[in-house]
């Protein structure tokens, strides 16, 4: 029998073999004991069950029993925890119907499908095989407390970015709270709750219902980080470049872009953003200079979408060839294919994607080319993300280049800005610009010094990003100690030499990688603080232990101390992206998998074009 028909007949087999397990008194769970040919029900005990599949059970995924009651609406789609399997295997055809474990009214937890863990012996062991994964484990609808068939489409490009749990309310309660807009006021013993994904209190004690409260006692919660500058296709090129500097960056990790498939693309953004979210970043702008096809494009965006990370994708340029898309001499124009996207993608707020233009700017193409190029992202309603001020390259005095041109405006960020003038600064700052510092990366590979007593003597504020992960780690939580160290350091050397300087706080740096990036991604009215209206993208932190405590000073612990393994929960839009340590919607062993094997791709390829590995 084929393995379709096995699926068939387990489907039809349903009815007759449904069984109801109980917590002490509390039916939990509705489970049709065919979920796979073969499977059985081994154990049921402390609130969970143990099943066990065929021989070849490669994968295994987690049911907690939660206490609390939550509700799944009826009608209401879940997306499946082995979606990243189909994501894997887009080629293959989907089976004519989809079966699932699910109920109707459960816990908060109970939808928790994560990798098994030694100390989790509450262990759903399931079948890896091809037609099993993607007929049975690919999303089901909730009716009437009972599992649904449901046919699904390809998951890759979600239809929409609307999260299943949006009905729910959600509390946090009893955390340090340290909102960074609109004033400084932490509450040291503070609640938060959240409607639909959107923070609709903040404060002491509230006494609101909930259907599920997140204890985050004796820890730190703060607004989700944004990273305003990343070039994600480059992750899977993570630490190629530990003592390299921006030539090299040039020669080896953009030369290689010309190798790199649509499913490459696909495979280092899911990368970097499962890698951003682990980290606390909730909102990251892709600055994608890998645009050689429209495939390239749409690979970026369908793997932003996939992680469900709020992003800005900023459409630019290919690299294949390299030299003719990147240089002074380029003459170049943007790729019109930005309409499409436009057309294709355009979003609202309410949506986690937006779009941007990144343009090459006068530092990497002709003048005449950069002018047109923001003369088409005006167009395009879009707004711009340009590099400038990069080292030796500053010497094209990009910003009084715009500025003759009557291009300048609120509407830019400008990246880096090391060896812009001061005269270039105070131009940004009297039209409204806003700035992405990379301290980390700049310093690294030759920049310039990143110009923090420059930024404060014309009055703006930067924002924060990673770059490149090429050559630096990709977690803001080292951006923000770089840009405390070096912008005090610089500062405490004009105050020496009688000069007037402002030293900076922690509780500023966190400013810049916080409500400061929501400035300049123009989305200060949805994400950056946690306020009362804003969308709920909300990191919670555990800074206790060895490395970071005791925590006497909550926000100094957070930029001294804190690491991405210190992240405990995080929420994009009300939606628990990481609970308990664990990304909840990815499936990380194949996202790193996939990732190996778009570097073997690369590595090969660069060596048959004699560039070596």
């Amino acid at each position: 029998m084929s393995a379709s028909a096995l699926t068939m007949a387990a489907y039809r087999r349903r009815s007759r073999s449904r069984m109801r397990v109980r917590t002490g008194s509390t039916s939990f769970m509705s489970i049709p004991s065919c979920s796979s040919p073969g499977t059985e029900v081994a154990t049921i005990r402390a609130g969970s069950v143990t099943l066990r599949g065929l021989p070849n059970t490669r994968h295994r995924t987690t049911f907690n029993a939660a206490p609390r009651p939550a509700a799944v609406r009826l009608g209401q789609r879940w997306p499946g925890p082995f979606a990243a399997a189909r994501r894997r295997q887009p080629h293959l055809p989907l089976p004519c119907w989809a079966e699932r474990l699910i109920r109707a009214r459960t816990g908060p937890d109970a939808h928790r499908f994560c990798p098994a863990r030694k100390s989790q012996p509450h262990v759903v062991a399931q079948s890896a095989s091809r037609v099993w994964l993607q007929s049975h484990m690919l999303g089901v609808t909730a009716r009437k407390g009972r599992c649904a068939p449901t046919p699904i489409g390809s998951v890759r490009i979600p239809q929409t970015e609307r999260f299943s749990n949006m009905s729910r309310r959600v509390l946090i309660r009893g955390g340090y709270i340290i909102p960074t807009a609109p004033a400084d006021n932490d509450i040291p013993d503070g609640d938060i709750l959240i409607e639909d994904g959107v923070i609709v209190a903040v404060g002491p004690s509230i006494t609101e219902e909930a259907d599920e409260v997140i204890d985050a006692t004796g820890r730190v919660v703060i607004p989700g980080l944004i990273d305003t500058h990343r070039h994600l296709w480059e992750t899977v090129l993570r630490n190629s470049l530990p003592d390299g500097d921006l030539m090299d960056y040039f020669q080896s990790t953009l030369t290689r872009g010309q190798f790199f498939r649509p499913d490459d693309v696909y495979n280092s953004n899911l990368l970097g953003a499962a890698g951003a979210l682990n980290a606390g970043i909730t909102t990251v702008l892709d600055w994608s200079h890998i645009s050689n096809t429209p495939d390239h494009s749409d690979a970026a965006v369908a793997a932003l979408k996939a992680a469900k990370i709020r992003s800005v994708y900023a459409h630019s340029v290919g690299v294949s060839p390299l030299q003719d898309w990147l240089g002074v001499d380029s003459e170049n124009r943007h790729p019109d294919d930005i309409r499409r996207i436009v057309e294709q993608y355009r979003t609202t707020d309410d949506n986690l994607l937006t779009l941007a233009a990144g343009v090459r700017g006068p530092e990497f193409s002709s003048y005449d080319a950069a002018w047109d190029d923001i003369r088409l992202a005006r167009e395009l309603g879009l707004r711009i993300t340009m590099h400038t001020g990069c080292s030796a390259l500053g010497a094209r005095n990009t910003v009084e280049s715009l500025n003759e041109q009557g291009l300048l405006g609120s509407d830019i960020t400008y990246i880096h800005t090391n060896t812009s003038s001061d005269g270039a600064l105070k131009l940004i700052a009297d039209t409204g610009g806003t700035i992405s510092s990379s301290p980390a990366v700049e310093s690294v590979m030759g920049h310039g010094a990143p110009p923090f007593a420059r930024f404060d003597a014309v009055g703006l504020s930067p924002s924060l990003s990673v770059d490149a992960e090429v050559g630096v780690a990709g977690d803001l939580f080292g951006q923000m100690r770089s840009a405390y160290e070096q912008s005090r350091a610089a500062s405490h050397t004009i105050l020496r030499d009688g000069g007037q300087a402002t030293l900076h706080t922690t509780r500023d740096v966190l400013g810049w990688a916080t409500i400061e990036g929501a400035r300049a991604l123009g989305l200060d009215h949805v994400t950056g603080s946690l306020e009362v209206g804003k969308q709920a993208d909300i990191v919670i932190l555990d800074l206790g232990g060895l490395e970071s405590g005791p925590v006497n000073s909550p926000i100094g612990a957070l930029i001294l101390n804190a690491t991405a393994a210190h992240v405990t929960d995080v929420f994009v839009a009300g939606h628990g992206v990481k609970r308990d340590r664990t990304l909840m919607d990815i499936d990380t062993a194949s996202v790193v998998q996939a990732a190996e094997n778009t570097v073997h791709h690369l590595n090969s390829s660069a060596s048959a074009a004699g560039l070596g590995a």
